[in-house]
C-alpha cells in the first residue's frame, strides 16, 4: 500500500478493490462527508399561546399543544372559529410577533 492511498471504507478491502477497478486508472478523490451532508438547523419548539404561521395552512394560528416527542404542535386560528389542526410539524411553523 502506498502512503498516498486513501481507504474510503477502512477494513473493507473488497469495496476498496471494487472502487479501484471502477476508476479505470483515474485517481479517486476521497469525499469529505461533513461538507456534503449539510445539517439542517434544529427546529425550535413552539410554545403554548405563541402565534405562528403554517406553510401547510393559510392564516395566523395560536399554538394550543406542543408534542416534543413527535416534534409537532396542535394549532388553531386566532379568531377561534376553526377547529384545532393536529400534529403540524415544527418545521412547517414560523413564529410571528404578537400584535
Amino acid at each position: 500500500m502506498q502512503a498516498s492511498e486513501t481507504h474510503l471504507y477502512s477494513g473493507r478491502t473488497d469495496i476498496n478493490r471494487e472502487l479501484k477497478q471502477r476508476a479505470n486508472g483515474r485517481t479517486l478523490q476521497p469525499i469529505c462527508l461533513e461538507v456534503h451532508m449539510l445539517k439542517e438547523p434544529k427546529p425550535s419548539a413552539p410554545k403554548n399561546g405563541e402565534r405562528v404561521r403554517s406553510t401547510q395552512h393559510e392564516g395566523i394560528f395560536e399554538v394550543v399543544f406542543v408534542n416534543a416527542l413527535m416534534q409537532s404542535a396542535n394549532i388553531r386560528l386566532i379568531d377561534g372559529s376553526a377547529h384545532v389542526v393536529p400534529n403540524v410539524p415544527w418545521t412547517a411553523l414560523t413564529a410571528i410577533d404578537k400584535r
